[in-house]
């Protein structure tokens, strides 16, 4: 499902409150995530051990719906049902908070007990294996609603409808808030429907419509059949005065027939919202494999986007004529396959269902409007699952083993994608093509479970998928990859480039292996050469060839993987601010007298370390930039870098340098080396615009001139800002001769102590050499590696407090 928002209450208010600036703020993924972080339910005694002793083959459902004021209901199901082991004499059924009549089976009344969520019913005798029996249950009442306001019976002036999840329930199965049942994700059985209707309003069930029946005045029965056995959370009803759009599409196996219902009045603007329906059944065929179900259809109701196949409910105010909402549309149909063709076992692996869904819907974008639509969705939809899932769901997370309360969250769906991106790339396309298709068949109207999808797609592929659902499933967090340092060798008419790749991590526990990266190489007409190798491991070495020797490399470049990496390419041929906003940071472009390409490469995972660090400079934990490029002659350019502690229902960046502004904003700064195998630095030319408070705090780095090279923010205090007592006589420290050239005379009264140390940094406040421990009260400092300028030369007690300084210059 693609949960679309309930505007009900406080949930709604929930919704909306928390999600400022989110475009999808819309999609009842967002209120299930809300709802369920705020989980009080108690536990169903609804789980899968039954379906282990016992098969439920069919449930034929009469429910009479015309008590529209009251929004009660009178009901019978008749239960067919046979034992997967001998000596059964009772069956539990799963009926929640409805009132049962009686339970009469083929011999007659049966006893049984119901707790307001579970029906005992003693059978007449006990059963065998490949006995069949049959009982019906009657029962009446208001259908009790989830807290959520998802999930149950829902009544409005419109529609009286089932949505088959209960976002607070437990389990979330909620068939049993309108029918006695099995209510699990991997019992399944046949359905007929028999829905009692008045008031000129009909009814819509899955499967086959079988026709109508008058029972008195404007009160008519709707038989409907479902063939195909789903899970109790797949059955549905509405009951409305629905019209249908019938159509078809040419699929693999023939044709499809298609239903679109709404109310009258809706059905040109659902006609209009769903042009495009044919070529995304087209992409999901040729994914996933021929559409099995006998129908596509879509039924209108006032809230709740559900994919039950044949009849997916879908909100009216979002089939408003316009395609805004097609990645809804799409997302319910790929449901067709992941989570109605299969179905995840349990609902810690809930990713197989709507995660896949979820990419279902980029697919949707790839085939209609083409790679780059479906690449730049691919991508921003990881970025905001770097950025804000594991924040927004306490920690990062593995997307198999979801706990309850977050079954309908972002990990679920929005990493359950960026997941379904990276296994489509690690078995690439043709083997992601007929590995799903066998999954399809192999698990085809069955459960499956994250490892049994492992195992399958191992054997169904010839790939070991065991390192990726490893690092990728099973294991929280985000691999990223940097190069370290190159070398370059002419090799005939080609030239042999060796990479030295080093892997980093966000909140994943150990390094990925068996990753198939990418590199690509421009030259320095812009000309690219693109090639791919396997890494695994936090430090290792590549050669790869290319045509012509590389001005500049690209790991990832076309997001083939969803990677702690975010990439811009700027092609700059005019002046103003050019936004690299995947890699957050802008370029401000002066002169420009030609064309200047840039790569700005956002890594979301910590910086080396720094090596030199006197003053104790505090650096990310969490990210760093690479910029590199193709830099006409000529051009002038400025950065710009914003930083962020705020909370993220703020308006910035939220949380990106947390671990930075916690201590004090004033305090940060901004590193640079020009590479790997150089020590990090003071930038020189940057300049800071706070604009935030000491709780609340973000602001802007300004960067005045732009270094090709790695940036990095830090908390700390520049040598220049230091409160450095005046205390800087001859007594503390003295320096001769001043100017100076080759050493340098120290004189202090300090002594040789333990930890006293003299410290040199440039006029900018950067460290220029390492700490000198103080070994006399006069010492004479080599100064000749220095070029020439002017130095501040400072002392630190034992303590680490600074309680001198001194200006040195040195000469030739």
């Amino acid at each position: 499902m693609k949960k679309v928002a309930l505007l009900i209450g406080v949930f709604f208010i929930l919704c909306e409150t928390s999600l400022i600036g989110q475009t999808s703020h819309v999609t009842c993924r967002h209120t299930k995530h809300s709802i369920a972080s705020h989980f009080t339910g108690e536990k169903n005694q609804a789980d899968i051990s039954r379906s282990d002793t016992m098969d439920i083959l069919n449930y034929d459902v009469t429910i009479d719906f015309t008590d529209w004021v009251g929004k009660s209901i009178k009901a019978n199901c008749s239960v067919t049902f046979t034992p997967k082991i001998n000596d059964i004499d009772y069956l539990n059924l799963d009926l929640l908070q409805l009132d049962v009549d009686s339970v009469v089976g083929t011999t007659g009344h049966l006893n049984f007990t119901h707790n307001d969520t579970l029906i005992h019913i003693d059978l007449p005798a006990a059963l065998n294996i490949n006995d069949t029996s049959n009982l019906t249950v009657y029962y009446k009442g208001i259908p009790p609603a989830d807290p959520s306001g998802f999930g149950g019976i829902h009544w409005t002036s419109n529609y009286a409808f089932n949505l088959g999840v209960g976002f607070l329930a437990d389990p979330h199965n909620f068939g049993r808030a309108w029918h006695p049942c099995f209510d699990n994700f991997v019992e399944r059985a046949t359905y007929d429907f028999k829905i009692i209707a008045s008031g000129g309003r009909n009814a819509q069930c899955n499967g086959t419509y079988l026709g109508a029946t008058a029972i008195t005045g404007d009160t008519i029965r709707y038989d409907w059949r479902m063939d195909f056995p789903i899970p109790s959370y797949l059955a549905c009803v509405a009951v409305g005065n629905y019209a249908t759009v019938n159509q078809s599409h040419a699929g693999i196996g023939g044709n499809i027939p298609i239903t679109l219902t709404g109310l009258p009045n809706d059905t040109t603007d659902l006609k209009n919202s769903f042009i495009n329906l044919g070529a995304s059944i087209d992409a999901f065929e040729f994914w996933y494999g021929e559409h099995q179900w006998e129908k596509v259809g879509y039924v209108l109701t006032s809230a709740g986007a559900m994919e039950h196949p044949t009849a997916i409910f879908y909100p009216d105010f979002i089939a408003n004529g316009s395609l805004a909402f097609e990645d809804i549309m799409a997302h319910e149909l790929g449901h067709h396959w992941w989570g109605n063709l299969i179905t995840c076992e349990t609902a810690e692996d809930m990713w197989i269902n709507e995660g896949m869904a979820e990419y279902s819907s980029h697919l949707f974008f790839e085939a209609v409007y083409g790679f780059d639509n479906f690449i730049d969705r691919v991508i921003d939809n990881h970025l905001d699952v770097l950025q804000y899932a594991h924040i927004r769901e306490d920690e990062y997370r593995a997307v198999s083993g979801i706990p309850h309360e977050l079954t309908y969250g972002e990990h679920v769906y929005n990493k359950g994608a960026a997941v379904g991106h990276n296994l489509r790339t690690y078995l690439g396309d043709d083997l992601f093509r007929s590995g799903v298709q066998s999954l399809m068949n192999a698990f085809y109207l069955s459960d499956i479970n994250s490892v049994e999808m492992r195992d399958h797609l191992t054997t169904a592929t010839g790939v070991d998928m065991t390192p990726f659902f490893n690092d990728w499933v099973f294991s929280p967090g985000y691999s990223d990859f940097d190069i370290d340092s190159s070398e370059v060798s002419f090799n005939g008419s080609d030239y042999d480039i060796t990479l030295h790749i080093k892997q980093k991590l966000r909140g994943a526990p150990a390094f990925h292996t068996n990753v198939p990266l990418t590199v690509t190489f421009y030259d320095q007409d812009w000309s690219t050469f693109k090639t791919d190798f396997m890494v695994s491991g936090p430090l290792l070495t590549v050669m790869v060839s290319a045509p012509f020797e590389p001005a500049i490399s690209v790991l990832n470049h076309d997001n083939d993987l969803n990677l702690a990496l975010s990439l811009d390419m700027l092609d700059i041929r005019v002046p103003g601010i050019h936004s690299a906003q995947r890699g957050k940071m802008q370029i401000l472009a002066g002169l420009t007298p030609d064309s200047t390409l840039l790569k700005i490469e956002h890594h979301w995972t910590a910086p080396d370390p720094i090596q030199n660090n006197p003053l104790d400079y505090r650096i990310s934990t969490s990210r760093y930039w690479v910029i590199d490029g193709i830099v006409a002659d000529g051009f002038e350019g400025t950065g710009r870098i914003f930083y962020d502690g705020r909370e993220v229902t703020g308006s910035g960046n939220g949380y990106l340098d947390n671990d930075l502004v916690s201590v004090t904003e004033d305090s940060i700064i901004l590193l640079y080396r020009p590479d790997a195998s150089e020590d990090w630095s003071v930038f020189p030319h940057f300049t800071k615009n706070t604009l935030g408070s000491s709780t609340n705090a973000y602001g802007l780095i300004i960067l005045d001139s732009l270094w090709m090279g790695q940036y990095t923010l830090a908390n700390g205090v520049l040598i220049t800002d230091l409160e450095i007592p005046e205390t800087t006589s001859d007594q503390i420290l003295n320096v001769y001769p001043n100017p100076a050239r080759n050493t340098v005379n120290v004189e202090t009264n300090l002594g040789p102590n333990s930890g006293n140390q003299l410290l040199f940094f440039n006029v900018l406040g950067q460290p220029v050499t390492s700490p000198i421990n103080i070994s006399s009260n006069l010492q004479t400092v080599d100064m000749s590696r220095l070029s020439p300028g002017v130095y501040l030369l400072a002392i630190r007690d034992r303590n680490g407090v600074f309680v001198g300084i001194r200006k040195v210059e040195i000469i030739w």
